[in-house]
């Protein structure tokens, strides 16, 4: 089967805040970027691990780390890609010491949850989560969902957790979102020529300011700060998908 799909390229400079303390920033450069190979992450089905009740949350997702803290010299952690299986999800749980970014990327739509308020947003989309705020994910769907894990450290670069043994199955939803959140609609993207310098177009739309205020129109990228999102179309397999049944 093949069909029209995304090309996505998003960058998450930095959400947790540390622009006060110049030294421990400093530090973290001295560490260095790596090779360029160790910055680009390429997901592969046969590389996954299959998580069973993540965060107390339901069912299964088969999760692959595409990068990790080293690949920037920022307090960046990691990110990972994963197919949330049917029935599946991260249960509520805080970060103290961490921020992340859920995101679905292609499948049905998911369940949401920040600070114990849930919502289905139309995929794809995606919801960051403070530091000091909790936060879960679930797919009340009998298809898998294709799922993003964006993750920023405080200074310390420490990945923190604690669980509120809460799935959120049966949750009550909010009609109205009552969290930050975007929805990456291509009908609302706009060609940049020769972005960087580059050849070419492309088409561009910024998600989010800093701060997680939704984005007002502007001409031109600014690229220095916030979350933003280059989309391009291919036509090609959708291996993850086709993958997921034939391992059924």
């Amino acid at each position: 089967m093949y069909r029209k799909i995304f090309t996505i390229a998003c960058t998450l400079p930095l959400m947790a805040a540390y622009g006060q303390n110049m030294s421990a920033a400093s530090a973290a450069a001295s560490e260095g970027a790596g090779t360029l190979s160790q910055r680009i992450g390429h997901f592969d089905r046969s590389k996954t691990r299959v998580l069973v009740q993540t965060h107390d949350g339901a069912g299964t997702m088969q999760v692959m780390s595409i990068l990790r803290g080293k690949s920037l010299s920022t307090p960046f952690l990691g990110l990972d890609e994963a197919i949330i299986d049917p029935g599946g999800g991260l249960g509520e749980h805080f970060h103290n010491d961490c921020e992340e970014m859920f995101m679905a990327i292609d499948g049905p739509d998911a369940q949401f949850t920040i600070n114990s308020h849930t919502s289905v947003l139309k995929t794809p989309a995606g919801a960051p989560n403070r530091m000091g705020s909790s936060h879960g994910f679930y797919n009340p769907t009998d298809k898998p969902i294709l799922w993003l894990d964006f993750m920023v450290g405080n200074l310390s670069r420490y990945h923190d957790g604690f669980n509120l043994g809460d799935d959120r199955v049966g949750a009550p939803l909010d009609k109205v979102p009552q969290f930050v959140n975007f929805h990456m609609d291509p009908a609302l993207l706009k060609p940049i020529a020769n972005m960087y310098g580059g050849t070419g177009t492309v088409m561009y739309r910024r998600l989010l300011d800093p701060g997680g205020r939704q984005h007002r129109s502007r001409d031109g990228p600014d690229h220095e700060r916030g979350v933003f999102c280059a989309v391009g179309y291919r036509h090609g397999h959708n291996q993850w998908r086709n993958s997921q049944h034939q391992a059924k």
